[in-house]
């Protein structure tokens, strides 16, 4: 289902860890330190536009990045076939220009930094495909320190990310009880509890905070500035718990 691509083939990597190494940290490195609104916007600007939709450029504004976007092109639409059809557009365009629009958030520098310091192993883990997560960490994190890239050859569904955790582990050299997951994704992070991975839940990206909390994880960051704060301080944790 998974396909590693090692970052460090388009990226000076910033240190040379051990395969089998103490510990490890899986993000989601576009709801970590990127705002999707703009590139959404854009994107749904571009589908009614293409459509003919009678919607105003302040409703579009107004929803973007706030609302899932299948509910609000079915309110704009009203039918579910056609909804289905407009919506493979905005995935479409989303895909090869809006997700490049995104902008970094307050914070994401901070958040950036933390990773770099991690002593670990850092995996991007997404469903956007090996082309389209190279072209997000040479706009955005060119300098993370990302090592590797859990996805598939190509784009597929959020749907797959639990089998691409699972995947990571059963195949990795790392346990799950020294894995950290950092997400937003709910069905990632019933995957992570299920799985025993400590998880820090994201509570500013796609998802209500309060869904997010019924997982259970072990820290939720409100904002760029705790990701960073909680990044350093729970693999302080998880460090601790591998020596003893």
């Amino acid at each position: 289902m998974g396909t590693v691509i090692q970052a460090g083939d388009q990226f000076q990597p910033r240190r040379r860890h051990p395969v089998d190494g103490a510990g490890q940290v899986v993000v989601d490195l576009e709801s970590l330190i990127l705002d999707a609104s703009r590139g959404v916007q854009d994107s749904l600007a571009f589908t009614v536009r293409s459509l003919g939709l009678n919607v105003s450029a302040e409703e579009i504004a107004r929803v973007a990045g706030w609302e899932p976007v299948s509910a609000v092109l079915f309110r704009w639409i009203g039918e579910p076939e056609a909804t289905r059809a407009a919506l493979l557009v905005y995935q479409d365009h989303y895909d090869s220009q809006g997700r490049f629009l995104s902008q970094l958030r307050p914070g994401a520098t901070a958040v950036l930094d933390a990773l770099v310091a991690v002593d670990w192993p850092v995996h991007y883990l997404t469903h956007i495909g090996k082309q389209a997560a190279l072209r997000v960490l040479r706009q955005f994190a060119p300098q993370a320190g990302i090592c590797s890239i859990i996805s598939s050859a190509r784009a597929g569904s959020g749907l797959m990310r639990p089998h691409l955790l699972s995947g990571l582990l059963r195949n990795g050299h790392v346990d799950a009880q020294h894995t950290l997951l950092v997400t937003d994704h709910p069905l990632e992070l019933s995957a992570a509890a299920d799985l025993g991975v400590p998880a820090m839940a994201l509570g500013y990206g796609r998802a209500p905070a309060a869904m997010l909390l019924q997982y259970r994880p072990t820290a939720l960051a409100r904002n760029c500035r705790d990701a960073s704060s909680l990044l350093r301080l729970h693999c302080m944790d998880l460090a601790r718990n591998a020596i003893n």
